[in-house]
């Protein structure tokens, strides 16, 4: 308490702090009486701040003003909202643990990339990122499938194609993540909805491994020999898909643009013509390698 450190020296936070002890019996005439054991010039608080910190206060009481408990509820209810009408609904939940420590994870990862491009050697600092409030709980993955798909399984074409697509970040998150998705061929040659997921994360293998499993829940028949997924065949997708049953088939456009992208246009030229099986005489072959210019990792 000090002539220095009146009301407005204080966050809303704080104040709200110093009133949480009379609960959901505060009252705005109470707040001056309270803050005036801890504050100088308590008396010049506006009505309008002393009720907003009455409503803080009561709100926190009975768990949280109604937005909050909203965000909390929300997603699940959502979820369970879904599956009361067939939809397949995966949630994966953290705790504040293992949510800091997936933050860590992804934030090392975007070190290293930003080190990379920028030439330099600096160490990482894990300690940049506070702990995350404990009890907290995080939605990390979230995966939904249509309840008609099994059904319609049968009567669609044998061939899907799976991608991951970075999301920009939002008001309330500064990592935007990604959503992946696995879509079908009809019999019109129209695209059918599969599976989506939402992951807090980047496109790598455990981004895969999850639209699988989430495959696997929703669609048991989609993993057998006779089934072929269009993938990009980067960022972990053909490693999570090592094991499965079903075939792979790297799309030409994202290979022809890794191949220019570490071998030049020779390199891309030379690719298009294996991929359209074209006859490629030695000489060929022999000019467009010796002109290639091989880029290190």
């Amino acid at each position: 308490k000090s002539r220095a450190a009146g009301t407005s020296a204080y966050t809303k936070d704080q104040l709200q702090t110093m009133l949480g002890h009379l609960g959901p019996d505060i009252r705005p005439r109470l707040v001056e009486a309270t803050l005036a054991q801890y504050l100088q010039r308590a008396r010049s608080f506006s009505t309008s701040m002393s009720s907003t910190l009455t409503y803080l206060v009561k709100m926190d009481s009975r768990g949280g003003a109604p937005g909050e408990v909203l965000k909390r509820l929300l997603v699940p209810a959502m979820a369970a909202a879904f599956r009361a009408k067939g939809w397949y609904v995966q949630l994966i939940i953290e705790d504040a643990e293992t949510m800091h420590e997936i933050i860590l994870e992804q934030a090392e990862e975007q070190h290293k990339n930003d080190q990379k491009q920028k030439g330099t050697k600096e160490r990482f600092d894990p300690s940049v990122f506070e702990p995350l409030p404990e009890g907290s709980r995080y939605v990390t993955e979230i995966s939904i499938a249509p309840p008609w798909l099994r059904a319609a399984y049968s009567k669609l074409a044998p061939v899907s194609m799976s991608d991951f697509a970075h999301c920009k970040p939002t008001r309330t998150s500064m990592f935007g993540g990604i959503t992946g998705g696995k879509i079908f061929q009809g019999g019109n040659m129209e695209v059918v909805d599969g599976v989506y997921t939402r992951w807090f994360g980047n496109e790598d293998e455990y981004a895969w491994l999850g639209l699988n499993q989430a495959t696997d829940e929703a669609l048991p028949e989609y993993d057998h020999q006779g089934q072929t997924d269009i993938i990009d065949g980067d960022k972990g997708g053909r490693k999570a898909n090592e094991c499965r049953k079903f075939k792979i088939f790297a799309d030409y456009h994202h290979r022809l643009e890794n191949v220019k992208a570490n071998c030049g246009a020779a390199g891309g030229q030379l690719y298009t013509m294996a991929f359209n099986r074209l006859e490629l005489s030695e000489s060929l072959v022999n000019k467009t390698i010796n002109s290639i210019t091989i880029h290190s990792p």
